[in-house]
């Protein structure tokens, strides 16, 4: 299987992407790793909540 996740900023636009790939069985757990990289991500702090989905 493949996964794809998407980091998705305040303002609805895609920040990044990550993709991984991996076998899980039906009706099973699996481990699937992968990474992404936010380039100029806005920090939180209390001042400023910026939040990712």
């Amino acid at each position: 299987m493949t996964l794809e996740s998407r980091v998705i900023g305040a303002d609805g636009s895609v920040l990044a992407v990550g993709t991984g790939e991996g076998t899980v069985e039906l009706r099973d757990k699996g481990v699937i790793k992968y990474s992404a990289e936010v380039h100029n991500p806005l920090l939180w702090d209390c001042d400023n909540p910026n939040l990712y989905t």
